[in-house]
């Protein structure tokens, strides 16, 4: 018999294709898994827990686990009883990638007619708060400074112009800005000089 993957930890969705093939007598499964990472986790990250099973008897019904198209750069299986445990063997990063598609391989112990079952499962990179906002450069030599004017004597709440649009890697709600001004006057002379800074927080820190 085909081994059949039968059990899965922490899926999100499940789509089930089941074929019967009458005249040769084994199942043939079709499954599309869905499994959340969050990024920045630690190498050796339990991802999820895999079982499948295999209704022949003796060594023809030993299930042993693999990847079809993983070297162990991202992914590793680890025994575990009579299923596996796939674990993360990098710290993802969703700015640089947000998913990976794996194919897992269950395999039966025979020697001489040996069957395969393969699954296919996407890792979903999901986002944490882990970068800055910032302010748009022109290009990377340029220093984020910018001036605005304003006619002296103008009346509170006098626009003194648009300050640069600034930006945050992070998805929402992580990536909603907030600006606010921090500074003091300073006087010089006869002349005042209003020197500020302008601060920018993203949605985590600001609640």
């Amino acid at each position: 018999m085909h081994p059949v993957f039968v059990y899965y930890k922490q899926s999100i969705l499940l789509l089930l294709s089941l074929l019967i093939d009458t005249s040769r007598q084994y199942q043939a499964f079709d499954v599309y898994l869905f499994f959340l990472l969050l990024q920045n986790q630690p190498i050796g990250y339990i991802i999820s827990s895999i079982l499948a099973t295999d209704r022949d008897t003796g060594t023809n019904g030993m299930v042993t686990y693999g990847f079809l198209n993983e070297d162990g750069t991202h992914f590793t299986l680890q025994p575990d009883g009579d299923g596996a445990l796939l674990l993360s063997n990098f710290i993802a990063d969703r700015e640089k990638q947000d998913r990976y598609t794996l194919v897992l391989l269950a395999s039966d112990g025979s020697d001489t007619n040996k069957r395969e079952t393969p699954l296919e499962l996407t890792i979903l990179i999901t986002d944490e708060n882990d970068n800055e906002p910032f302010f748009i450069r022109l290009d990377e030599n340029t220093a984020v400074v910018q001036f605005l004017n304003i006619t002296e004597h103008s009346s509170s709440g006098t626009s003194t112009g648009t300050v640069n649009q600034a930006s945050d890697l992070d998805l929402a709600p992580f990536n909603n800005i907030y600006y606010y001004i921090v500074g003091k006057f300073f006087l010089a002379s006869a002349r005042c000089f209003i020197c500020s800074r302008l601060l920018v927080i993203d949605f985590c820190c600001r609640v």
